[in-house]
């Protein structure tokens, strides 16, 4: 996954080392998710029905990164790094992602990025639109064509 577009700061917070361990527990917890609460179908949605998928995609991701950081930490000592991490969750979510729907490289560099945004504007800004409300159906409001993740999606 090519990190031009990533500011430095967060460059070099995407390219530290963090746990293996921790990668693979998120990981694993986020494809299964994606899989057994319809996240596949809902990004398959927004790239046929949204004006901006990757922008959907990215609130999608943002939100799910939010939840599991927020599901994961309390029950385990997790680094938080593992989330933007060079080889973290999010490049695996996104390169499942994209042999899963046969989506180009640069559609998954569009994400990362809208990703990126959307947590920077969470940490700035709680009220900023683009970070949405914790547990709101941010596929909903990105897209009123896309549906939202369902209760046991996140």
């Amino acid at each position: 996954m090519a990190l031009e577009s990533i500011p430095q700061a967060e460059k070099q917070e995407a390219q530290t080392e963090v746990s293996g361990d921790d990668v693979e527990i998120v990981t694993r917890m986020g494809i299964q998710l994606l899989m057994d609460g319809g996240g596949i179908d809902i990004i398959e949605k927004a790239i046929r029905q949204s004006k901006e998928p990757a922008l959907v995609i990215g609130q999608f991701f943002a939100q799910l990164i939010g939840q599991l950081a927020e599901k994961l930490g309390g029950q385990i000592d997790l680094d938080p790094r593992v989330f933007l991490a060079k080889g973290g969750f999010l490049e695996n979510m996104l390169n499942f992602v994209e042999k899963k729907l046969k989506l180009p490289t640069e559609f998954s560099d569009q994400v990362w990025t809208e990703v990126v945004e959307v947590i920077k504007a969470a940490a700035n800004n709680p009220n900023d639109i683009r970070a949405p409300a914790p547990g709101a159906p941010i596929a909903e409001q990105a897209s009123p064509g896309v549906a939202p993740p369902q209760e046991g999606m996140v």
